[in-house]
């Protein structure tokens, strides 16, 4: 979201945006189950039903690689702007590491699955570390720079349609309840 944020003209409402794509991400989310239990059976059933899943697949797959686009983005920029690499160069480069670090994770179920860290294969290995590290220590760090860094006056031109109540409550949530709380989730992930 700040990923693409960063890219919306003035006139558009972020606060909006936020809204539609928490409406949208919870019900794909909750539409996941269908998507990979109950439409192949469905597709299974019914009259070139193969032709059909082969393309709801693919254009599945297609939606899949275009949402990679966002993570990649700041990524690519940074390259572009530490290592001075072209537009172009920066996201082959960018790709082909993650397509290497790919393989070697779907390696980790049969040629490389004799490679341990701790009790767990390179892909258990790096769950964990995503899940259960990375991704909520960057939620607090987001959190702790938006809510103590980032000048108040700032946000909240950013955020012009926001009434000015909804505005201070979630500055002082940014500021005071999140931190504490996403510190709580990574605590509770190692016991």
């Amino acid at each position: 979201m700040m990923i693409f944020g960063s890219y919306l003209p003035q006139e558009i409402s972020i606060t909006r945006c936020v809204l539609i794509i928490i409406v949208i991400d919870t019900a794909v989310a909750l539409m996941a189950g269908l998507i990979f239990q109950t439409l192949p059976v469905a597709f299974g059933h019914m009259p070139g039903g193969d032709l059909v899943a082969i393309l709801f697949f693919t254009l599945l797959s297609v939606a899949a690689v275009t949402s990679m686009v966002g993570f990649l983005e700041p990524l690519i920029a940074w390259i572009q702007n530490t290592r001075h690499y072209s537009r172009h160069k920066s996201p082959l480069i960018t790709t082909a590491c993650i397509a290497c670090l790919g393989v070697l994770s779907i390696l980790s179920y049969n040629i490389l699955s004799h490679w341990k860290l701790g009790s767990r294969n390179l892909n258990g290995f790096l769950d964990v570390l995503a899940n259960q590290i990375m991704l909520p220590v960057g939620g607090l760090l987001i959190a702790i720079f938006a809510g103590w860094q980032v000048n108040k006056a700032s946000l909240r031109d950013k955020l012009p349609a926001m009434p000015k109540a909804m505005f201070e409550a979630r500055h002082h949530l940014l500021r005071f309840l999140l931190p504490p709380a996403i510190a709580v989730i990574i605590i509770t992930g190692f016991l």
